[in-house]
């Protein structure tokens, strides 16, 4: 892919592929156009059992999230590394990313307009998830 790490977005690393993605936030605008198509709510609810239309919207919402780092990135390409097992926690890091929760509040913790701590911490590139050894907690052991 054609993308230059000087110019990356900040964000999280998840393994797919082989490889480390840096997997930024949407930006105001990707947030607006997906909050207008009622779908960040609905997209929360995507699963293995899912109606194909949520798991092309959720396709659709990582898509454009890694499309500001990977400009080059095609939903075929994204298909091939994205599976019934990553795409729930690809997803979910790119809510908390962008400051959204399944019910629309805030993360625990984060400010809002006024208010300060004294400091100022964001998602830097040294984060990582390790997708091909995590699971969801409420998944069985295998």
């Amino acid at each position: 892919m054609g993308e230059n790490p000087a110019n990356m977005h900040e964000g999280m690393a998840v393994r797919m592929g082989g490889r480390d993605w840096i997997v930024p936030a949407l930006n105001m605008r990707q947030v607006r156009y997906f909050e207008e198509k009622g779908a960040l709510t609905r997209a929360f609810e995507v699963g293995p059992l899912s109606p194909p239309e949520d798991r092309s919207l959720a396709l659709e919402i990582i898509h454009a999230a890694m499309g500001r780092n990977y400009p080059d990135l095609t939903v075929e390409v994204l298909e091939e590394l994205l599976d019934l097992n990553n795409t729930p926690k690809v997803f979910l890091s790119i809510m908390g990313l962008s400051g959204l929760t399944e019910k629309g509040e805030r993360p625990a913790g984060e400010l809002t307009a006024g208010a300060s701590s004294g400091t100022i911490s964001s998602p830097t590139l040294s984060h990582r998830v390790d997708l091909a050894n995590s699971r969801r907690p409420d998944a069985p052991a295998v």
